[in-house]
């Protein structure tokens, strides 16, 4: 490895090495004022990977973004020998001690990533290089496979949650610190269908809604049955994130009691 300052213009950012969900507005804003500010370069080096033709960005996205807002025309870089593919793993965990964060979006991105690209890569090394426990690289790999099984299936992440206030706000406001109840929207474009007039579930049919193809009784079942199968599902996320950050060896009865009682519900379709 050496270090040494490429132009701007060498640098490759459009290759697919970002490990992230997507670049941070407010951390390129910020550091183009440093940038702006300093004549000299005091971010340190990013890190590239030269393959003898191309120089790609692994670790660095962020300042270099900023500089080129400013006009920069070179940065230092510790320059690796490797691939696009060897830039983007570096990059999963260069962000441990130093820089943004990785978000818990970004680190799931990671996962997904390296079950399709890290060859024959073992769970334990994908939990490693994405910075997770092995127990979410697992989940992952089973909500996948029950993707893969029941291509109808709707996962849990797809839904949008609305709320009109947050809990903190509740607070503030002198009220009740529970937020109000969500509003499920289905991202997914599986859509659900109107319920029928003659159907008395407190929902009253405009004119201009079209009559369902199915019988109501058997329509309502189908709806009710999918929110209660994406509710599981997000306690069972909810509880295998408690378990993440759960500490070495405690043990709480009362969550193993829950998830038992959610697989058992899960079993039931």
């Amino acid at each position: 490895m050496t270090t040494n300052a490429l132009s701007i213009d060498l640098l490759r950012i459009d290759a697919d090495t970002q490990a992230r969900v997507k670049i941070s507005v407010e951390t390129v804003d910020e550091y183009a004022e440093v940038i702006g500010n300093d004549p000299t370069w005091s971010m340190g080096p990013i890190d590239v990977f030269h393959d003898g033709a191309d120089y790609f960005v692994a670790d660095g996205f962020h300042r270099t973004l900023a500089a080129q807002r400013v006009g920069r025309a070179s940065i230092p870089c510790k320059i690796h020998k490797g691939t696009a593919r060897d830039a983007r793993i570096f990059g999963m965990t260069a962000n441990d001690s130093h820089g943004l964060r990785m978000s818990r979006a970004d680190k799931r991105s990671c996962v997904e990533w390296l079950l399709d690209n890290g060859g024959k890569m073992p769970h334990a090394k994908i939990a490693e290089t994405a910075g997770v426990d092995i127990r979410t690289v697992r989940r992952i790999v089973s909500e996948r496979k029950e993707e893969s099984d029941n291509p109808t299936h709707i996962p849990c992440r797809a839904m949008s949650y609305q709320t009109t206030q947050s809990t903190e706000e509740g607070r503030d406001a002198g009220g009740s610190s529970r937020p109000e109840e969500p509003r499920i929207s289905h991202a997914s474009g599986d859509g659900v269908k109107p319920r029928d007039p003659d159907v008395d579930l407190g929902h009253t049919a405009r004119p201009d809604e079209p009559a369902s193809n199915e019988p109501p009784k058997r329509e309502e079942w189908r709806i009710a049955r999918s929110i209660t199968k994406k509710t599981v599902e997000a306690l069972m996320r909810a509880l295998d994130d408690l378990n993440d950050v759960r500490p070495i060896g405690f043990r709480d009865q009362s969550l193993d009691d829950c998830r038992a009682i959610i697989l058992e519900l899960n079993a039931m379709g």
